[in-house]
């Protein structure tokens, strides 16, 4: 008697998940929570950047009031809360569709009209976001990767 011991795994199919607008709704959101969790804590979420710097003239601080230490862009929050993601083709972009907000954001971003620069998103050439921030990302997809091949295995 001849007979084969083999298996078959065809993930091809169900790769397309890591693409589904559900699942980079998941990751976009996931990624924009640990952004403003990085914020609210004064810290950049740009690699090799830290803590915010503060206002050196207490004259300058944003609506008069003495800013919070460290500094964490949550005076009003109007900023971090119109940060929003969207997506063109397979990637997911982060940023700001709101004009008055992206303003800010660039204000902090670039360091201008005499307010410290404080990196937001890693919009420069060679910018990548910290390394926590990474390593869940690759936590996230690894997992998703998991459960598409044990599905793919049935």
């Amino acid at each position: 008697m001849s007979s084969n011991v083999k298996m078959r795994l065809d993930i091809r199919e169900d790769l397309t998940e890591l693409f589904d607008n559900r699942f980079k709704r998941e990751v976009a959101s996931e990624l924009i929570e640990m952004i403003k969790d990085f914020l609210s804590k004064g810290i950049s979420p740009v690699r090799g950047n830290r803590k915010f710097p503060a206002y050196k003239n207490p004259e300058k601080y944003p609506a008069g009031q003495k800013p919070k230490t460290p500094v964490n862009l949550e005076l009003s929050e109007d900023m971090l809360n119109a940060m929003t993601y969207w997506f063109i083709r397979d990637s997911i972009r982060i940023g700001f569709k709101d004009d008055k907000q992206h303003d800010k954001a660039k204000t902090h971003q670039y360091g201008l009209n005499g307010v410290p620069q404080r990196p937001i998103l890693p919009v420069e050439e060679g910018d990548e976001l910290a390394i926590s921030i990474m390593q869940e990302l690759r936590r996230i997809y690894s997992d998703k990767l998991i459960d598409i091949i044990k599905k793919s295995n049935r």
